[in-house]
């Protein structure tokens, strides 16, 4: 089953495949009329060779060669003495090479074989016959070695041209007693282009081409088990675009469940502290679990949560995160870990320690190994970065050839299929050593007593979070969103990817303000129908009553709000038959609603405080108050009167009245007193002296 699920990656990806397997020539070409050279700047690259050999067998490689002058120019192979040490080997890889060559030989290129675009050099090793016309014998020393390989072209006047290219001969002398293979986990991450979205929120497929060719390459040997470091987001946009890439995520998962590993991965490749530090690490359990959803969606496996893989730093706070995830065992670069004392490092460790988090939690940790990481990464030549990794696990394990150890090794994220597939194939029936998945290291290499303890290595810190404020401000919208509209689930779970994706490490500049753009714009859109109609005058014939409040919603959907009133006017009173309850203040009303059809009155029994024209404040707010929907302000006409203005209306009345008895009385008292007018009685005026004259009024 497992041949068969890698035979069918391998026919998803076969032009792939075909790119794989052939010769790769760089760099511009022109014909040189020597079989397997083109004509152009010197350089050399490798694109086969023999990863281990024995007594008795031929050390083969199979090489592209550019050349200034194809006819005449040379090429020369130099076997140098073994190297014991990883720092000898380092150096040896680099080009660096404190001794003379032990066996060389220089031969035109013109002489040597060709076949499918290549030159071929074959090199008997302790040969137990006669050695072929042409070719040199190496005899090693019957021991295990591994032995330093320069490949250096030369002109006709015995002058290097270009730069060397160095490679290693490993030497399998056979197994003795007691002796133990080096465990080796490979975690390759499978994942796709930055995340993008359509205008409908719904992911973007990547490319199928990588994905293909990363599967493909590990199809090629069925027996060395891995760890796969799985995009989910990616996944899952292939699987829901079909065709080709629904194919190559069905072989990805059968490859998952038939002997690969699973790792638990973020919904986006994601850097943990950077998210911390932009104030977001409430998203990392969204990330974590979005992920798991979207790989048993996509692929039909959930990852193991207790076994890690992070190929980055962390710090306390999301190793805690991670803990509460359900992290138990851990493999994180050997750099993010501090360093082991100084008699634990003569030679490589390959053991599991103790993670701290300087508090009272704890994990088994693994620290991959840097140099081997780190070749992988790094840009060139890709098949001779793979033999050289093999060549150095090889030096590795017979540092302490009889002690169980092991060693991590991280491919970078877009990995070049032809290295994977090249170093899959050098882990298969290795004699130095043993492939495993990340489980499986734990496993084969346990924690011993008295291994020291180490803590989280404090390291400068990240970089900001693309468009932090955004994803802060979009966070806040799906919450209230989705307490607004419960039913609209998969909306609000397209608009948290949106947000997810966002936070992405690989995401481009601007698009993640896209995203949370378009992501904010579909919210709006829908909170847009929850709505009050147009301001309205209401009228107040009596002093209490009830006001109806109208409101506009989805239909055939239950939708939870907050319905505001105010006015220093009314006295409000709770409202009667709602689910929700109602809080009520000395002028306003705040009651929770949830509305199940496109109108719904409400009706609020107020009291009116007094007569005249006066306004009211309406609000319709999501649940918490945190998004205004709508809002207006109706006018009130209150023609009703109050008991203390007919108390003072009636108390006027009487006043006036008394006031208007009382002056009726005093009227008539006054008349009585006053002769009418024209009445002629007796003349009561005094007499006039004599001498004077009436004088006239």
């Amino acid at each position: 089953m497992r041949a068969l699920a890698r035979a069918a990656g391998a026919v998803v990806a076969l032009g792939l495949l075909v790119v794989l397997g052939l010769p790769q020539v760089a760099g511009a070409v022109a014909p040189s009329g020597v079989a397997g050279v083109t004509a152009g700047r010197p350089a050399v690259h490798l694109v086969g060779q023999s990863t281990w050999v024995r007594a008795g067998t031929v050390f083969a490689l199979d090489l592209t060669v550019s050349a200034p002058a194809p006819r005449t120019d040379m090429l020369q192979v130099a076997v140098y003495p073994p190297v014991t040490t990883r720092s000898g080997f380092e150096a040896a890889a680099a080009g660096v090479e404190p001794y003379s060559p032990t066996w060389y030989d220089l031969q035109p290129l013109a002489s040597l074989p060709a076949a499918a675009g290549a030159l071929q050099v074959r090199i008997p090793v302790d040969p137990t016959g006669n050695v072929p016309s042409g070719e040199r014998a190496f005899s090693t020393g019957g021991t295990d070695a591994v032995y330093p390989v320069s490949v250096q072209l030369f002109d006709s006047q015995s002058n290097p041209l270009g730069a060397a290219m160095t490679t290693f001969l490993v030497f399998d002398a056979g197994s003795g007693p007691g002796f133990q293979r080096l465990a080796v986990a490979l975690v390759v991450p499978v994942a796709g282009a930055a995340p993008a979205v359509d205008r409908h929120l719904s992911p973007i497929p990547p490319p199928t081409g990588q994905v293909a060719a990363v599967v493909a390459a590990l199809g090629g040997a069925a027996s060395v088990p891995v760890s796969l470091l799985v995009d989910p987001a990616a996944a899952a946009a292939l699987a829901a675009e079909g065709g080709t890439g629904r194919k190559v995520v069905a072989s990805l998962g059968h490859l998952a469940s038939t002997g690969d590993q699973l790792l638990p991965s973020s919904y986006v490749p994601v850097v943990y502290r950077r998210l911390e530090a932009a104030g977001l690490g409430g998203t990392i359990a969204t990330q974590l679990s979005d992920g798991s959803g979207a790989l048993q969606s996509a692929l039909g496996a959930s990852p193991n949560p207790s076994t890690w893989a992070v190929d980055q730093t962390l710090d306390d706070r999301t190793l805690a995160d991670l803990r509460a995830a359900g992290l138990r065992r851990l493999v994180v670069p050997d750099s993010a870990l501090t360093p082991l004392p100084a008699a634990y490092t003569n030679v490589t460790f390959g053991r599991p320690t103790v993670l701290s988090d300087g508090a009272s939690g704890h994990v088994e940790v693994w620290g991959a190994d840097g140099p081997l990481s780190a070749r992988l990464a790094a840009r060139g030549d890709p098949v001779l970065a793979a033999e050289q990794d093999l060549a150095e696990i090889a030096v590795t394990q017979q540092e302490e050839p009889s002690v169980e150890r092991g060693v991590a090794v991280f491919a970078p994220p877009g990995a070049s299929p032809r290295m994977l597939a090249t170093f899959v194939r050098g882990l298969a029936a290795n004699p130095f050593a043993v492939p495993v998945t990340v489980n499986g290291l734990f496993g084969r290499v346990h924690l011993s007593a008295g291994t020291p303890t180490r803590y989280l290595n404090p390291s400068t810190p990240p970089a900001a979070v693309r468009d932090q404020p955004g994803v802060v401000d979009l966070a806040a919208a799906l919450t209230s969103f989705r307490q607004l509209v419960p039913a609209y689930r998969g909306l609000a779970a397209s608009v948290e990817r949106v947000m997810l994706a966002a936070e992405s490490s690989s995401v481009r500049p601007g698009q993640a303000t896209a995203m949370l753009a378009a992501a904010k714009a579909a919210i709006g859109a829908v909170e847009r129908r929850v709505t009050l109609p147009r301001a309205t005058s209401i009228t107040f014939t009596a002093r209490s009553g009830t006001l109806p409040v109208t409101v506009q919603s989805l239909p055939h959907t239950v939708v939870h709000v907050e319905l505001l009133l105010s006015s220093p006017k009314l006295q409000f009173r709770p409202v009667r038959g709602l689910r929700g309850a109602c809080r009520v203040t000395a002028a306003s009303e705040a009651c929770q609603i949830s509305l199940s059809g496109p109108v719904s009155v409400v009706r609020v029994p107020v009291t009116s405080r007094t007569s005249g024209v006066f306004t009211m404040t309406v609000q319709l707010l999501s649940p918490g108050g945190t998004v205004v929907l709508a809002s207006d302000r109706d006018t009130i006409r209150s023609t009703a009167v109050s008991w203390v203005g007919l108390v003072l209306m009636v108390g006027a009345g009487l006043f006036l009245l008394l006031w208007w008895i009382r002056n009726l009385r005093h009227g008539r008292r006054a008349g009585r007193l006053v002769p009418p007018p024209g009445d002629d009685g007796p003349d009561e005026t005094p007499p006039v002296p004599a001498g004077m004259s009436p004088s006239r009024p």
